[in-house]
């Protein structure tokens, strides 16, 4: 953030004045803002960016499978489960509690 704010006030940092630019000089400082970009996806951008976050976090946090254990005798079947169901989140946990980093 800093960075971009004093490029966009064009602050020379190493000498001792410094020049703020006036409002007629201002040239594009990013991508979005140059010409060649059309303005839709300028604006499309960071919602890509965000829900991409999203999506990685949600197939992460989710859960990743679940085995479940049938028991079938006689024409009956009896369900036992779940007998093992994990995630990212879960494998991550047990391998720092088991020692294994």
């Amino acid at each position: 953030v800093v960075v971009g704010v004093l490029t966009y006030f064009d602050i020379d940092t190493g000498l001792p004045g410094l020049r703020v630019r006036q409002p007629a000089e201002r040239v594009a400082i990013c991508l979005a803002e140059h010409p060649a970009v059309p303005r839709s996806v300028s604006l499309a951008f960071p919602f890509l960016v965000a829900s991409t976050i999203m999506l990685f976090l949600f197939s992460d946090l989710g859960l990743g499978t679940v085995v479940n254990v049938v028991f079938t005798a006689a024409g009956s079947s009896v369900t036992v489960g779940p007998a093992f169901s994990f995630s990212v989140l879960t494998l991550s946990r047990d391998s720092l509690v088991g020692g294994a980093y």
